[in-house]
């Protein structure tokens, strides 16, 4: 059996029992397989977990996937929103992906500016510049629901499963209704 592996930007096949120089196997490009080696050696080799039905995407934290879905709304690439928000494009795009975190409550605020976000979807992100961890698919369904309140989003972003079974985010904020309504 052959392994994948990821040494310095090449990708290449090793054999088991051959010593090389190999530092890691990149998850990437062990689960594409060796035949698209050449596609996958132009990826980053991160080790991203496989989510989504078995398909690689990069971890992406609450705040990340707000700020991709306002800008998407507001049909804006990456360069456009930093240039009208006077802030580096690169790092909106380290934001998004979740690779940065804890941005300052102005930048924040310059972001929101440009974005137009309404009272509630902007309450949403600066809750999540405190809290970039919270479930991407949760504010994904918060942002898309106009129904789902500032209270009621940042209940179910506090809920901690145990085990591997997480409720949807539409059960979770039913779930959340439900205790809401009882506690009246």
């Amino acid at each position: 059996m052959r392994t994948v592996v990821y040494t310095d930007n090449n990708v290449t096949e090793q054999t088991p029992g051959v010593k090389s120089p190999a530092i890691s196997v990149c998850p990437l490009v062990a689960y594409l397989g060796t035949a698209r080696i050449r596609s996958a050696a132009r990826l980053a080799c991160k080790p991203y977990p496989i989510h989504k039905q078995g398909d690689l995407f990069p971890m992406q934290s609450g705040l990340g996937v707000a700020l991709r879905r306002l800008r998407e709304r507001r049909t804006l690439s990456i360069r456009e929103l930093g240039r009208l928000s006077e802030i580096d494009h690169a790092y909106i795009y380290r934001l998004e992906m979740g690779e940065k975190s804890s941005p300052s409550s102005t930048l924040i605020s310059a972001l929101l500016s440009v974005l137009k976000a309404n009272a509630r979807d902007a309450a949403i992100v600066k809750w999540l510049a405190d809290h970039p961890d919270a479930w991407a698919e949760l504010v994904e369904f918060a942002l898309d629901d106009p129904h789902v309140t500032l209270e009621e989003f940042t209940m179910a972003a506090g809920v901690r499963h145990r085990g591997n079974a997480r409720p949807t985010a539409a059960t979770l904020i039913e779930r959340v209704r439900g205790a809401l309504r009882a506690a009246e």
